[in-house]
């Protein structure tokens, strides 16, 4: 059965409409574009950057949110990644519009809301065939030791290929890789899981909003708290699901059992992590658990 491995980005809730789509963009500098709306003041993450011409095209498109992105492992992509929303616009000419401002918009992908374009998770059969060497190819793509993946990562321009959890003593998690390409996921994910002898699976990378309407009060209490490694819970509901996501959105574990998740607990840094929890009635709640 695949496991799902999720990234989740913690932000200020906002109504998630079926009409939205979203734009992933690469900014030229770090510094000029970047989200400037409050996380914490309606409407959350407005779609304000601190530059006036890219402003310009987000009202022209009437875009809704603009918050800030994942943590790259790229190096040279580094706090350049952001994602803007917009309602009932025409994303096509919205994209090209960014791409012609081309003084501040190097790059855009068009995806699916609350889902990265470019980043995914890879679980091999075997730690030992089709890990990163350490060397890259003069274009900076990776250089792993299966042939087959290094063919397919030169084609989907794979610019970094590192351990999800490199602290983890966990086998299973040991063989878990964060992906990042200069390409579509989507399309890079089939190729992979080709190699049936080399890829267990791929997984698509999302991050997860916080909506407070669909949380309730749950008879629900983490022992102890903070913890060094594991916890316990107390509780009368039914629990079908524990989403585990750190306080930056980096690495969060979907898994329905307490189990799965004392096994990643111990390999985590100490700081905040948040737990939300679904019942079997579809209720849920999020709760702050701290690592000592």
């Amino acid at each position: 059965m695949k496991k799902i491995l999720l990234i989740g980005l913690v932000l200020v809730t906002f109504q998630i409409k079926a009409q939205q789509q979203q734009i992933q963009i690469l900014l030229v500098d770090a510094e000029v574009g970047y989200p400037i709306g409050q996380p914490d003041v309606p409407p959350y993450y407005e779609a304000v950057s601190n530059d006036p011409g890219l402003n310009a095209i987000f009202q022209m498109h009437n875009a809704t949110h603009y918050y800030p992105g994942y943590e790259t492992c790229v190096e040279f992509w580094q706090g350049r990644v952001h994602y803007v929303l917009c309602e009932g616009c025409d994303v096509n000419q919205f994209e090209s519009d960014l791409q012609n401002y081309s003084a501040v918009i190097e790059k855009t992908y068009q995806t699916e809301p609350y889902s990265t374009a470019n980043t995914m998770y890879v679980k091999l059969w075997d730690g030992e065939n089709g890990n990163p060497t350490g060397n890259t190819t003069p274009e900076g793509i990776i250089i792993t030791t299966n042939s087959e993946i290094n063919e397919i990562f030169i084609d989907h321009t794979v610019l970094c290929f590192e351990r999800a959890f490199p602290t983890t003593t966990n086998p299973e998690l040991m063989k878990v890789y964060n992906l990042e390409c200069d390409c579509y996921a989507e399309d890079l994910g089939p190729a992979l899981e080709a190699l049936v002898d080399v890829v267990e699976y791929t997984e698509r990378k999302g991050f997860v909003i916080l909506e407070t309407s669909d949380f309730s009060k749950l008879d629900f209490t983490i022992v102890p708290n903070p913890t060094n490694n594991t916890i316990k819970v107390q509780t009368s509901e039914s629990i079908e699901l524990y989403t585990l996501m750190d306080i930056l959105g980096n690495h969060l574990l979907e898994t329905p059992t307490l189990e799965a998740l004392n096994e990643l607990l111990p390999t985590l840094a100490s700081g905040t992590y948040f737990l939300q929890v679904r019942t079997t009635d579809h209720r849920s709640s999020i709760y702050k658990l701290l690592k000592k």
